[in-house]
Parts: structure tokens; sequence; C-alpha cells
């Protein structure tokens, strides 16, 4: 029997009406994608790549407390080591989400000026109000010359964490302009309000 194929209804993104928090997990997706799809600008992965490469080597640690094959008592020091070092690495993930990422979604590679360009969102508990800031980040020389990877890690917890910019444009949106009755997304206006956004920026930083 052949398979059906899926409709433009099928393939919308639907959510359940006046969930904001869902609703803010679903726009930063769509921005993301937008941005990526688009070619607005290049995203930097290099934190990305960090956190994966953190939270892989908690998870070998998890397994290798379970797995190893020695019984317990004999055990109980491999366990031990494993499970501070799984606790330890969860908690740099923690610290890198509250203290470093916060509400920045996406941060682009350097424009050809050798500015970076970060998008931030937020919606207030309990209330509807979608905020989309963009902001250029200009990073010191000493950090821009360098090149090895403990140095690009600094350069990304930088990028996110500065409040020095050099140019931010912000806008305020309720989040049901984004969505039907039904929850179902329409990217469109998303993406006019998006491009609106970052277009006076990307002339100051391009």
């Amino acid at each position: 029997m052949a398979q059906k194929k899926p409709t433009m209804e099928d393939l919308a993104v639907k959510i359940e009406p006046r969930d904001y928090v869902t609703m803010k997990r679903t726009l930063d997706e769509q921005i993301i994608k937008i941005v990526t799809d688009e070619g607005v600008y290049e995203i930097d992965k290099v934190l990305n790549i960090f956190k994966i490469v953190i939270g892989a080597i908690a998870v070998g640690f998890a397994l290798l407390s379970q797995f190893y094959p020695l019984p317990f008592p004999k055990n109980r020091w491999l366990i031990c080591v494993c499970a501070v070092t799984y606790f330890v690495l969860s908690g740099v993930l923690q610290l890198i989400a509250s203290f470093v990422e916060k509400e920045v979604i996406l941060v682009s590679k350097p424009t050809s000026k050798g500015s970076y360009v970060r998008i931030s969102t937020n919606v207030p508990r309990f209330d509807g109000n979608f905020t989309i800031t963009a902001e250029s980040v200009t990073i010191p020389k000493s950090l821009l010359d360098a090149n090895t990877l403990v140095a690009k890690i600094r350069k990304q917890i930088y990028v996110y964490s500065t409040r020095e910019v050099t140019g931010s444009e912000s806008k305020t949106f309720w989040c049901d302009k984004y969505f039907d009755e039904n929850g179902v997304l329409y990217p469109p206006a998303l993406k006019a309000d998006l491009q609106s956004l970052v277009t006076p920026l990307k002339s100051k930083v391009a």
C-alpha cells in the first residue's frame, strides 16, 4: 500500500495555545532555522560542541560505573569517582546555561568587520510578550588573534556573557501573533519580524 504524502497541515508545527513556555521554545527553534536556512548569519557552534563533548564524557562515566566488570563492593571507589565526575560535569553544563548562555539562543561567526552577532529572546513568566534582541559584540584583540581551542571557547564565553555591545536592536511582540487559534505556527510572520530586526544591525556589522 502506497504511503500517503504528508500535507502542509501534517508538517505544520502545532502547540497548545497559550502555553507560553512551549511557545518560546518553538519560536527559538524557528528563529535558528530561519537564520540557518536564509543565510542571515553563519552560526558559531563552538560552545554547543563543547557542551556536547562535556555531556558525552559525563554519560561515559555513568556507563563505566554501571557496566565495568568488577563486582560490588570491590568497585565502590570506581562508582564514587564516576558519580562525582558525572555530577561535576553536569554542574559545569548547568553553570554554562545559567551564567553564560542565559537567554542567548545563537551567536554568529565573526563578520567581515570582526564583530559577532548574538540573538536572545525573552518571555516573562505568566506573560505572552515575546522580546527578540539582536546585538553586535566586538571582542578584545587579545582574544581575537588567538586560535587555540581554549581561546575559541573563551571567545564564545565572552560573546555570550558580555554586556558591552556595539549595537543593539530589540522588538517586543505578542506570542499569539505567530500562532493561529489552534496553536499552529505561522513562520512567515516571525521571519518578517526577525528580518526587520537584524537588517538594520547587519548594515552596521557586515
